[in-house]
C-alpha cells in the first residue's frame, strides 16, 4: 500500500512538473490575444476595472488565433480607467512586465514600443521596447525623471538574433529599485533604478506597438505577440521559470512543403521526371477533393518507409492492371472519415523523397 501511495505522489509530482500553472496572484493586466477579429484586445485578468484596448487601424494586424501580427503601424490602446496601474502598489512591491514574442527582425528601433504607459516620446512611466538587437524598458522614477532612460535598462547586444525567434522576455523591478530582465527564464541584465514614484503621471495613455502621441510620434514596433502581462510585485526566478514552462498556446507553425521528384518509368523504358511538392498540412480529405477519380495510387517500394504515410499523397494514378490485392502497400483512411485511400505497388513508377 505504502508503495503504491509512493508511486501516485511520484506521478503526481511529476504531472506538476510537467504542467506548470502561470502566476496569477498581484495580476494587473493579461492580454493572451485570443481574439479571432473585431477592435478590442480584452484584458484577461480578474481584477477590476478593465483595461480593455482598442485597435486604431484593424487592417495593419492580423489575428493568429491566438495571438496577433503587426504589420504597419498602428497603436492599440486603453480609453478606460487607469487606476490599475497604481504608482504607490509598484514602487512599494515591485513590478513585473511580461511578454511572449518574436519581433519581425532584430533592426527596428527608437525603442520601438511594444507596452507603454506614455505621453509622447519624452514623457512616459513606463516603456518596454526593442532597441535593435537587444530589448529595452525604460522606467521613470523620481531620480530618473521625464523619458526614464538614464538609466534604462537592457539586455545584451545580440538578445535578438538576425532571424528572430519566439521568445519570453520578462523585466521586474522591486520595491529598492533594483531592476532585471530576462529572457527564457535566464537573467540576462541587472542594473539599479532607484527612486519613488512621486512624479507618475496616472492621465498617461497605456497602449501596445506605438508611442501613446502616434501618429504625431511614430515608434512602431512590428512583429508576433502572444502574452502581455502587468504584475503589481517583481517575480521571483521561480515563478518567472513557472511562467516560462507554462508556455502559450502557439498558433501553427508555417506549413512545411517538402520537394519531391518523381521519375515514371514507361512500359517501353523510357522516363518521364516530374518535381512537384507536396504541403503536409493538406490533408487527405483536401487532396482528394483535387483527385476524386481514383481511390488508388501507386507507389514502387517506397525508398523511404518512415514517410511513406505522408509521401502517399504525391503517387500517380494507378494503372488497372496493377490494382490487385497483391499490390497493396498500405490503406490509409481519409481525415474526414468518408474515403479509404489504398497505396498499391507499381512496376512502372518510383518516388524518392529529395
Amino acid at each position: 500500500m505504502k508503495k503504491k501511495l509512493f508511486l501516485i505522489l511520484l506521478l503526481l509530482l511529476i504531472y506538476g512538473v510537467a504542467h506548470s500553472a502561470r502566476v496569477t496572484s498581484d495580476l494587473v493586466v493579461l492580454y493572451d490575444f485570443t481574439e479571432s477579429s473585431g477592435t478590442v484586445i480584452a484584458d484577461k485578468s480578474t481584477g477590476t476595472p478593465k483595461l480593455d484596448l482598442t485597435i486604431t487601424e484593424p487592417a495593419n494586424i492580423d489575428f493568429l488565433q491566438p495571438g496577433v501580427k503587426v504589420k504597419a503601424a498602428i497603436l492599440v490602446k486603453t480609453n478606460s480607467a487607469r487606476t490599475k496601474l497604481d504608482a504607490n502598489t509598484f514602487f512599494t512591491n515591485g513590478i513585473t512586465i511580461e511578454a511572449w514574442l518574436k519581433p519581425l527582425n532584430n533592426t527596428q528601433g527608437g525603442p520601438a514600443r511594444i507596452i507603454s504607459f506614455s505621453l509622447n516620446s519624452a514623457d512616459r512611466n513606463f516603456t518596454f521596447g526593442q532597441e535593435g538587437d537587444t530589448w529595452n524598458v525604460r522606467f521613470r522614477t523620481s531620480l530618473n525623471p521625464g523619458n526614464g532612460s538614464v538609466p534604462s535598462t537592457e539586455s545584451p547586444v545580440g538578445s535578438i538574433v538576425t532571424t528572430p525567434v519566439l521568445q519570453h522576455v520578462v523585466y521586474t523591478r522591486d520595491a529598492l529599485g533594483n531592476t532585471k530582465i530576462y529572457i527564457d527564464k535566464v537573467e540576462v541584465a541587472a542594473i539599479a533604478n532607484p527612486g519613488d514614484g512621486s512624479n507618475w503621471d496616472m492621465a498617461y495613455d497605456f497602449g501596445l506597438f506605438n508611442e501613446l502621441s502616434y501618429p504625431t510620434d511614430v515608434r512602431t514596433w512590428l512583429g508576433d505577440i502572444f502574452l502581455v502581462a502587468v504584475y503589481s510585485k517583481n517575480l521571483t526566478p521561480a515563478e518567472i521559470t513557472a511562467n516560462y514552462n507554462a508556455g502559450i498556446t502557439a498558433p501553427p507553425p508555417d506549413p512545411i512543403t517538402k520537394s519531391y521528384k518523381v521519375t515514371k518509368k514507361l512500359c517501353d523504358l523510357s522516363e518521364v521526371v516530374i518535381n512537384t511538392k507536396f504541403d503536409r498540412s493538406q490533408s487527405w480529405s483536401e487532396f482528394m477533393k483535387h483527385n476524386t477519380s481514383t481511390d488508388s495510387f501507386v507507389s514502387a517500394p517506397n525508398t523511404n518507409p518512415a514517410t511513406k504515410s505522408e509521401v502517399s499523397g504525391m503517387y500517380l494514378p494507378a494503372d488497372p492492371s496493377e490494382v490487385i490485392p497483391e499490390n497493396v502497400l498500405v490503406t490509409a483512411t481519409s481525415e474526414d472519415k468518408t474515403r479509404t485511400i489504398k497505396v498499391y505497388k507499381s512496376i512502372c513508377t518510383t518516388v524518392f523523397l529529395e
